[in-house]
């Protein structure tokens, strides 16, 4: 214990005193009182007293929750300038959902929690070591989806570590390549309804615990062959994808898909309902149903068809796979990212205002990076033929006509149009003629109920038939492996009144399917995303471009140096925005690159 001393020192005026410390051992007296257990002591457990557990205070709230038209009313009495997501707790005036007990479907089981911030992970089950390796790969390193161990559940949950706003819905059925059975299907749309029961969520995405590897392997094929005798199952399983996917395509929160693997058939239907969709160098999406003796389903065609220069048909008959840049090229996704900026795009997402769209495409737009034209050192395969593609199968209405346009195909482009026609050949002749019907009798502003009622409907067409053209297909492609035997040797032979019999197909009783209308919403974010690229791109004039592009002159217009004063006054204006970004151009250049530009 440190001790002190007083030391003092005399003279013949005065007394001096000072304190000197130093190290003594000062010995505790005993205590007299008892308190507590005395150290050393065992602990006799089974003797001690019992106390009473504390009952806590009944919960007595101190005001009546506003109902819907009182949030309502504040909402609107608080809105700012800004546009925000289209989505408040009551917008049935506007036909959106928003509410999951709105629809008259059998939805399964579902309890929306009214907690404000409740944590969406709570209603799955992680394992402890799973948790741990979501956040930290084998390196210690963050990964942008993580590879849980184990074959756990089919769907997981995981909240960003970075904000509630945003929440990530993981695939994690390895065995099946992340098929879409019943228990996963169910899942992922236990996964939507909790999202938008979530006030505190912004928007939500649906991965892959696997990246850069298999995304979504499309329908459970090899489950649907060994059940094509049980029509109960077949109708419980095509209702089902039916409803996932509506209930995809018209939930009032944004759907961010990133494409960051292989991405096969429905699989593609993750991507066709969202409203903003980005890929990775990794992504592969392919479309080939026809191959297997069904259609492009799930939402498909409504996105191929939208595709310009006839490339949503070229994918659709052919099967062509497109990977990374050239996703982007053909439009199936509306940005391009790397996989190692994931997490930055994690890390933004998380972090968003609660409905404010803009801040969200912001966020999107600043991790991903310019398209290039070209795919490991070669042009893209979209972009070298995407003259051919056009001349093709643009505006073709008929299989004959798209064969025809193909055997005129020569010099450069000749072998590409063989191909196709060897592809086409391959396919089932009734999917080839009904794929070609559906992509011109499918308008993009069809009902999603009326859509996907009439997906449900040819589904169940082709598979009523445990002779048709489906099950050929799965059998031969998918387990014997060889090639399939159609029952039509060409699509010459195939009548139209089968195909109209096929699209026409109306179940009766216990197997009919009626879906509630509600908007579809990922359609409007896609108008959200085009009116922000819009607005925010200007083109040169003629005399800015003159100057430019000149070798001598000041490269700066007079509208520049007026929007420079309207700057330090403290205003804005559109025309200074633009000339700042060519200043900061030509600030960054050499004087070399300034005179040869």
């Amino acid at each position: 214990m440190l001790g002190l001393r007083k030391i003092s020192t005399g003279n013949n005026k005065a007394v001096t005193s000072f304190i000197s410390r130093n190290y003594v051992t000062v010995k505790r007296r005993p205590s007299t009182k008892v308190v507590g257990v005395e150290f050393g002591k065992k602990l006799d457990f089974k003797n001690l007293d019992k106390v009473e557990p504390i009952q806590p205070k009944p919960y007595t709230p101190t005001a009546a929750h506003p109902n819907n038209d009182q949030r309502l009313t504040n909402i609107i009495s608080n809105r700012d300038k800004e546009d925000k997501f289209y989505y408040s707790p009551n917008f049935s005036k506007l036909g959106v959902l928003t509410n999951i007990n709105e629809l008259n479907e059998e939805w399964g089981y579902f309890k929306g929690d009214d907690r404000k911030g409740a944590e969406t992970g709570s209603t799955f089950t992680i394992s402890t070591k799973s948790k741990i390796e979501i956040g930290k790969n084998a390196n210690g390193l963050s990964v942008p989806f993580p590879r849980i161990s184990g074959q756990g559940a089919p769907l997981v949950s995981v909240p960003s570590m970075h904000g509630q706003t945003y929440n990530r819905g993981m695939l994690n059925n390895r065995s099946t390549l992340n098929a879409l059975d019943m228990t996963t299907m169910g899942q992922i749309e236990h996964f939507i309804r909790i999202q938008i029961a979530n006030d505190i969520v912004s928007a939500y995405s649906i991965h892959t615990t696997t990246p850069g590897v298999i995304q979504c392997g499309g329908l459970d094929f090899i489950n649907l062959y060994e059940s094509k005798n049980n029509s109960q199952y077949l109708s419980t399983y095509f209702k089902k994808v039916s409803k996932m996917f509506y209930l995809m395509s018209i939930a009032p929160k944004p759907q961010i898909s990133i494409v960051d693997g292989l991405a096969v058939g429905a699989g593609v239907g993750l991507t066709a309902n969202s409203g903003f969709r980005v890929g990775s160098e990794n992504a592969i999406v392919t479309v080939p149903d026809c191959a297997i003796g069904f259609f492009p389903n799930s939402g498909n065609i409504r996105l191929l068809n939208r595709l310009e220069d006839g490339i949503g048909l070229y994918l659709a008959l052919t099967g062509r796979r497109i990977r990374g840049v050239e996703l982007v090229q053909a439009g199936v996704t509306d940005f391009f990212i790397p996989t190692n900026m994931i997490p930055s795009l994690d890390d933004c997402l998380s972090r968003l205002p609660l409905r404010n769209h803009k801040r969200l495409i912001e966020n999107v737009i600043g991790c991903t990076t310019q398209v290039f034209t070209e795919l490991n050192g070669r042009v893209t395969h979209i972009e070298q033929y995407r003259d051919a593609i056009k001349r093709c199968f643009e505006n073709k209405k008929t299989i004959e006509q798209v064969i025809d346009a193909l055997e005129k195909e020569d010099d450069k482009s000749y072998d590409w149009a063989q191909r196709c026609i060897k592809n086409i050949n391959r396919c089932s002749p009734i999917s080839i003629k009904l794929t070609m019907r559906l992509f011109n009798e499918s308008p993009t502003d069809m009902p999603s109920n009326k859509y996907y009622e009439r997906d449900y409907n040819i589904s169940l067409a082709l598979a009523s038939d445990t002779e048709s053209d489906l099950w050929e297909g799965i059998r031969s492609n998918l387990i014997e492996s060889r090639e399939p035997v159609w029952k039509h040797k060409s699509y010459k032979d195939v009548d139209d009144k089968l195909i109209d019999d096929i699209i026409n197909y109306n179940p009766e009783g216990q197997t009919a399917l009626k879906l509630a209308p509600f908007k579809t919403t990922y359609l409007m974010y896609e108008d959200i995303l085009n009116e922000y690229f819009n607005s925010n791109q200007f083109t040169l004039s003629e005399e800015d471009q003159t100057i430019l592009t000149s070798h001598t002159g000041y490269p700066f217009t007079k509208d520049y140096e007026d929007s420079i004063e309207i700057f330090y006054k403290g205003g804005r204006s559109d025309v200074y925005q633009q000339d700042r970004n060519t200043a900061d151009i030509f600030r960054e250049m050499d004087e070399i690159d300034v005179a040869t530009y």
